[in-house]
């Protein structure tokens, strides 16, 4: 019989899990459809804005294997925790930014989460336990790119 305070608990993990991959995911996709608006707001070229898209890419590309790498000496909330605070500075850094350069210091800061971040939630949620424990836990596991 499962502890109902397991139960609960087990689900306010997969809540953390899906309010972190929709932050996640609105951040790094949002900006492609605010391209336009973006430059014109900040005075630069659309070009120029597009900046904000590709540099992330080459930030997480690089923190993929540095985060991997250390991911197992760390305790893995500790490396969430650092993770989700990279991305809210860096999306905080955006939301004040007078300018585009400060725009992009804060995507490339909110994109060092990207590398640890995908492959760690998978394994959050995934733990033995009972297949009745894990079944709803499961379509959010797999909706993990």
């Amino acid at each position: 019989m499962v502890n109902v305070p397991d139960v609960r608990r087990g689900w306010l993990a997969v809540l953390a899990v899906a309010l972190g991959l929709f932050l996640m995911v609105t951040t790094e996709l949002l900006p492609v459809g605010l391209l336009t608006p973006v430059a014109a707001s900040l005075d630069v070229s659309e070009g120029t804005a597009g900046l904000m898209v590709t540099a992330p890419g080459f930030v997480a590309a690089v923190a993929a294997p540095l985060i991997a790498g250390t991911a197992g000496r760390v305790d893995r909330r500790l490396l969430l925790a650092g993770l989700a605070a990279m991305l809210g500075l860096g999306n905080l850094t955006c939301a004040v930014a007078p300018h585009f350069g400060v725009v992009l210091v804060g995507r490339l800061v909110a994109s060092g989460h990207l590398g640890g971040r995908t492959r760690r939630m998978r394994g959050l949620l995934a733990h033995p336990g009972s297949q009745a424990e894990n079944a709803g836990s499961t379509p959010v596991i797999r909706s993990v790119p």
